[in-house]
């Protein structure tokens, strides 16, 4: 099945796992650059741009000169507007063609020396994959199947989040969060099959992180627990506390040997942890970044920060570690190393997503609305200059 861009005009079982999706994936023309206010002694100029409703994940391809943003689409809403993935000019933020998704799409990861560029449908545990060089939708891949129940609504067994693609190692791993139990699934990507579904991750398995050179796979969940896989047999090593309730996005420093985590501390996930989780015992008060040696799982820093992070991302070359804050609407820029604030950029209502691109020196972010007063508007995609 293909499908080619096209121009753009300038609380039951099922419950309590919607409301962890809901809270983990929560966690047109060009719109006039805004100052946006900064703890620097300078005003960053950050252009900031309306594009469509429900955006989630975001990719920069350097080889593209290109950022693409996965839409959810408008669901049911009026005026209807399918799931899309939009291609950017990265300096202006307009938007210069689109493709219509077959299924809802909210993480996205990028193999850009390949020209990929995966979509994760998390209701209906698919993956669709484009050529970002054709434009072109080349594969939707089922990685499990559904069972329909006698209302004709068809579950599956877990919620597919996180993307991560090894393309040296011809992987792409996919994370399917489930209530009672998680699973990762392995896919060959130049056959594009399923090659592996690895069980038994604990409770809604969110943050996925490689080391390439070690040949570990980090997996965390809301159990609180870092579950350490072989990347290539895809066997369990190790598991330790993360030292943190949500351990919900992970980056690994591969200089350092530490595994990078945002604990998001949602009063709301913790009422169902307590519930869901067996002997759940709580390990920090949240809204945190903490560092682990990443071999031994000992706590190496804890730090906190404005409410609620969520998204992370390692400039490991300028020892820059950016977090979206989705609860203080704010987006951190913090030192690698000691975890010390070196900037804040305020971004309401509630920064998501981060890309960046390889020089580091530009920063993109998905801004959502209130789920409230927002419902019915468009997004924002944010661009800001790294402060190098």
């Amino acid at each position: 099945m293909t499908s080619v861009f096209r121009k753009t005009r300038s609380r039951p079982a099922g419950l309590r796992l919607a409301a962890l999706l809901a809270l983990a994936l929560s966690l047109g023309a060009c719109a006039p650059v805004t100052q946006i206010a900064t703890s620097s002694t300078e005003a960053a100029t950050v252009r900031q741009t309306e594009l469509a409703r429900n955006l989630y994940e975001l990719a920069y391809s350097d080889r593209q000169s290109a950022l693409f943003v996965v839409s959810a689409g408008s669901g049911r809403v009026e005026p209807i507007v399918p799931p899309r993935i939009y291609r950017l000019n990265p300096e202006t933020l307009e938007a210069q063609a689109h493709i219509d998704l077959p299924r809802m799409g909210t993480g996205l990861a990028l193999d850009d020396g390949n020209g990929r560029l995966y979509v994760s449908s998390p209701l209906d545990a698919s993956v669709s994959v484009l050529d970002t060089r054709s434009n072109a939708l080349v594969a939707t891949l089922q990685l499990a199947q559904g069972s329909t129940d006698a209302k004709g609504v068809t579950r599956y067994p877990h919620k597919l989040r996180k993307l991560l693609v090894d393309a040296p190692g011809k992987r792409l791993y996919t994370l399917g969060a489930g209530l009672r139990d998680s699973a990762l699934y392995v896919v060959d990507t130049q056959s594009l099959q399923l090659v592996n579904v690895v069980p038994g991750l604990g409770t809604f398995a969110t943050g996925i992180a490689l080391d390439p050179q070690g040949n570990r796979l980090y997996v965390s969940n809301m159990e609180g627990r870092i579950i350490v896989l072989d990347a290539q047999s895809q066997q369990r090593l190790q598991e330790y506390p993360a030292h943190a309730d949500q351990p919900l996005n992970l980056a690994f420093d591969q200089e350092r040997g530490h595994l990078i985590l945002t604990d998001q501390g949602q009063a709301e996930m913790r009422k169902i942890q307590q519930t869901e989780v067996p002997g759940f015992v709580s390990q920090g008060e949240g809204s945190r970044v903490v560092i682990l040696d990443a071999r031994t799982g000992r706590l190496v820093h804890s730090a906190a920060v404005p409410e609620g992070p969520l998204a992370l991302h390692l400039d490991a070359a300028h020892g820059l570690l950016y977090v979206t804050h989705r609860l203080a609407g704010t987006v951190s820029v913090l030192d690698s190393r000691t975890l010390s604030m070196l900037h804040s950029y305020a971004l309401p209502e509630h920064p998501n997503s981060l890309s960046m691109d390889a020089s580091g020196s530009t920063l993109f972010v998905t801004v959502k609305n209130d789920m409230t007063t927002g419902r019915l508007r468009d997004e924002t995609v944010a661009r800001i200059p790294a402060p190098l």
